[in-house]
């Protein structure tokens, strides 16, 4: 939950241009449309909640009451725009959202629909929604929350104004998780490798994930790979977490695993050789092997999110672990 805001000490999360943009909201200064990129969706949509509270409720006195009813969804000029498939924001559950962005706002100074995540916006829905901002209704905007800006077609990305949650310092992620009742090593490793994300710091302790990747590579790995007990050990690793992590799909799980193959091979390349990352340079991964593999599990990602079975990317990783380290399969 959003907690109250300071109102001398606006958007604390973007730092020293906190109060830059809430100078610009006061003033009027409102594109139609915003990009909001952050380390993980979660940490976007905070932002934009309180974006909202800010366009739709001038009144600084008025916004924490403003701010309860959005979280609670029950304020009329705040739309909130999701997956309402798997992988996907549908044409017709965002056309639904869109007839009614030329409408006047019901009691705010504005109305606002916030996409999360805008790239799971399918084609047809992005050309919907980009011919809405051809003419940009008046007193309305648009803030689309994403981790992969990248993903978003230029003829999006052309038509925003861009901010950018910075991700969190890996010491202030350690810090929050010890708070939080997290063990301090295990601790430090997640924030290490979350990429400056508390909450996938979380997912990767609570669903021990982990502690499965890392055993994951180590049977990968092994002089004689167990390559099918690896594979079906982080399957179940990847389901398991899904379960526990309310409105997380089970894809996004399998991304973070994507994620954490990315920052092994990263240390690799750095020579930061500790831990797991140690273990696979010891069995012959090079530094440009390591960005080699790097690159490729890009490609993972992607496929990740257009129903690709988990345990076919996890395999696909294990293969290209093997690969990157010169380790030959010699058994199932």
């Amino acid at each position: 939950m959003t907690a109250a805001v300071d109102p001398a000490e606006p958007f604390p999360v973007l730092g020293d241009r906190g109060p830059r943009l809430a100078a610009a909201l006061s003033a009027g200064r409102v594109p139609p449309a915003w990009i909001v990129a952050g380390p993980d969706e979660e940490a976007g949509d905070v932002l934009a909640l309180e974006i909202a509270t800010w366009l739709t409720e001038p009144e600084v006195t008025r916004r924490d009451a403003v701010r309860a009813r959005i979280l609670a969804g029950a304020h009329p000029d705040v739309h909130r725009v999701r997956r309402d498939k798997p992988t996907v924001i549908s044409v017709a559950a965002l056309s639904e959202h869109l007839e009614r962005a030329h409408s006047t706002p019901r009691e705010g100074a504005r109305q606002v629909f916030i996409v999360t995540p805008a790239d799971a916006l399918e084609p047809e829905g992005i050309a919907r929604y980009l011919k809405t901002l051809e003419e940009p209704p008046d007193r309305t905007t648009f803030l689309l929350v994403t981790s992969r800006p990248q993903r978003l077609p230029t003829a999006v990305t052309s038509r925003c104004q861009v901010l950018v949650v910075p991700p969190l310092p890996a010491a202030e992620l350690a810090a929050a998780l010890v708070a939080e009742g997290f063990d301090e090593e295990p601790a430090r490793d997640a924030a290490k490798r979350a990429g400056g994300s508390l909450a996938r710091a979380r997912r990767l302790l609570d669903g021990g994930l982990l502690d499965a990747f890392d055993r994951f590579v180590d049977l990968a790995l092994d002089v004689q790979p167990r390559t099918t007990e690896a594979v079906a050990m982080l399957d179940a690793a990847c389901r398991a977490c899904a379960k526990a992590a309310d409105d997380v799909p089970l894809f996004v799980i399998v991304q973070e695993v994507v994620r954490l193959a990315m920052v092994l091979a990263r240390d690799v390349a750095a020579g930061e050789l500790t831990g797991v990352a140690g273990t696979w340079a010891e069995r012959g991964a090079t530094p440009d092997a390591a960005l080699a593999f790097a690159e490729e599990v890009d490609e993972l990602s992607g496929a990740a999110a257009v129903h690709v079975a988990p345990s076919v990317v996890v395999a696909e990783l294990s293969r290209r672990l093997r690969r990157a380290a010169g380790t030959k399969r010699t058994s199932p």
